[in-house]
């Protein structure tokens, strides 16, 4: 995990007073992100007279969410050390509406979105998506066990359990080009 103090200060696997001490810090026009790799991490920007914008990310931007209602720094320090402790719905204490981005918006490389198909074999195959696979993937939680995604998101880039479109194997065993 690493904590990112405005581009000006990271901390790998932070302990929670640094992460504390440093949202305490924040000015106006600055932000902090706790990332856990894989999009999935939780940032605040500080706006004027002490406003806060707090969001979290669950894999993709299609699961891109903000706090809804007042934001203080309070609020802003618990959420940080709740996603920092790594909990099963770490999220719940707050409100939560999605994000929605613009038609403009094409999606986040890491998750696959923004290229929807592959070349295998000089043809076109539109991308699986998780969930989508001829042998499932998913575990419980509805999300891919190897890449964290959730269901109807395209794998990570580097994700061993993709399945390849053109002989559904997954592509850290098929042959295709």
């Amino acid at each position: 995990m690493i904590f990112n103090l405005n581009e000006d200060r990271y901390l790998e696997n932070p302990a929670k007073d640094p992460v504390v001490e440093g949202l305490s810090s924040l000015e106006v026009d600055q932000y902090a992100i706790l990332d856990r790799g894989n999009e999935h991490y939780i940032q605040v920007y500080q706006g004027e007279e002490n406003s806060y914008q707090l969001e979290y990310r669950a894999g993709s931007h299609t699961q891109h969410f903000a706090a809804s209602g007042e934001v203080t720094l309070a609020t802003v320090q618990q959420a940080f050390v709740a996603f920092l402790g790594g909990d099963e719905g770490w999220e719940q204490p707050w409100n939560w509406e999605p994000v929605i981005f613009d038609e403009s918006f094409v999606g986040d490389l890491a998750d696959g979105d923004s290229c929807d198909t592959y070349l295998v074999n000089d043809q076109e195959y539109k991308k699986v998506r998780v969930g989508d696979e001829q042998v499932s993937v998913i575990n419980a939680a509805q999300k891919c066990a190897e890449c964290g995604l959730s269901v109807g998101n395209y794998h990570s880039p580097d994700c061993q359990s993709e399945e390849c479109p053109a002989c559904h194997k997954r592509f850290s065993a098929c042959d295709c080009e």
